[in-house]
Parts: structure tokens; sequence; C-alpha cells
């Protein structure tokens, strides 16, 4: 019964040996992508295959879902080239980032410019757009729930109003 005991410790610690690991999203991770230089293979490497992969307008879009939650995590353009073009990131709801305060004291250099969101008069929008173009960065905040919705990064030349185009509206296809 014993060696019977130790085959069985033996086979469960073999199986979580070659077990896949989850890819890493944290943002701290993310972050360290650099849009105009990542490419598509080293993406690849650090993250794997995505879970979905769209085609728009000569772009190639990868979509990475959470494997425990099965929520989006992360959505990744690349050019006709397969350089990162974008990255929209979403925070899960037991990360730090998911608070604004959290990301604006990651940056503490950064100047932040709060853009409200589109007017629409059929609702009331709470969605504010944080915009840092010196690092190309977009943060998406939804006031009503105190939470980031999404940290996007895009090319930095852009103009504001291009910021504001790229923070809404955004897929997020977690329903």
């Amino acid at each position: 019964m014993r060696n019977l005991a130790l085959v069985v410790i033996f086979l469960v610690g073999c199986s979580s040996f070659f077990k896949k690991t989850e890819p890493n999203f944290s943002f701290q991770k993310i972050e360290q992508m650099k849009v105009g230089k990542t490419t598509l293979p080293e993406i690849t490497e650090n993250l794997g295959k995505p879970a979905k992969i769209t085609y728009d307008s000569g772009k190639e879009i990868w979509t990475y879902r959470d494997r425990n939650t099965d929520y989006q995590r992360l959505t990744i353009t690349f050019d006709s080239s397969f350089v990162l073009q974008s990255i929209v990131w979403l925070p899960l709801p037991h990360e730090d980032e998911i608070y604004l305060e959290k990301i604006k004291a990651h940056f503490p250099q950064a100047n932040f410019k709060q853009i409200p969101g589109p007017d629409n008069p059929h609702s009331i929008s709470s969605m504010v757009s944080y915009v840092e173009e010196t690092l190309g960065m977009i943060v998406v905040y939804q006031k009503e729930r105190n939470a980031v919705e999404a940290v996007v990064w895009t090319d930095s030349t852009r103009s504001p109003a291009t910021f504001v185009e790229l923070s809404g509206p955004y897929t997020i296809d977690n329903m």
C-alpha cells in the first residue's frame, strides 16, 4: 500500500511538472512590451498562442483569455510587418491595477490628462480616459465602479483625439 501511495505521489508530481503554465498577464509583464518594437515571435515566446486571432484592414489582432476565469485579458494588434501596434490590457478585480491611483503611482513622472467619455444623450456615461501622450498610454476608468476598465498602449505620436478614439469603444467579450 505504501508503494502505491509513492507511485501516486510521483505521478501527480510528474503531471504538474509537465502541465502547461498560465501565461503571465500581470501589468508589470505587459508594460515591458514596446509598441513599435516588440514583434509577433517575441510575444508568442512570452505568452504563447492567443485564444482568438482576427484580421482587420491588414492588421492581425490577438486576443488572450484567462484560463481560470475565461475573461478576456489582453488584445494585441500587429501591423502588416508583425510589429506590435497596440495593447489593450484588462485588469481582473483582484489586481492592484484595477485602482486608478495604483496605475498613476506606478508612473510618478507621467502627466495624465483627463478626457471625458463620449457624450451620448441616451445614456449617462461614467467612463473617463486618462491620456499620457509621452508614454503612448490611455487608462479607461469607470467612475461608477471606481475601477480601471482597460489600459491601452499605442503609438505615442498620435494626437489626443486619436487617443480618445482608441480608448472607446473597445470590445470586451467577457459576456
